[in-house]
């Protein structure tokens, strides 16, 4: 499974969303960290779900996007795929 780097329209977005991919943070102490945190928290840990609770263009939508990458390439480090 490839990983590609998704692309944001909105400057901020892509910003978050490559420092998130970048920095990758602990999913457990970043969840309690407010609503980017927790839609990180989302996203990484259940990769494989569609997204019902960020609305696609939001600064949510783009942390759940990076937990979700973030996950994916994990799991490919790993062969669990």
């Amino acid at each position: 499974m490839k990983i590609r780097r998704r692309r944001f329209k909105n400057a901020m977005h892509q910003q978050v969303y490559d420092q998130l991919r970048e920095m990758r943070p602990d999913v457990e102490k970043y969840r309690g960290m407010g609503g980017g945190g927790n839609a990180y928290a989302v996203g990484y840990s259940m990769p494989d779900e569609p997204n019902h609770l960020f609305p696609p263009g939001s600064k949510a939508y783009v942390q759940w996007a990076a937990g979700v990458d973030n996950a994916r390439a994990d799991q490919k480090v790993r062969g669990t795929e």
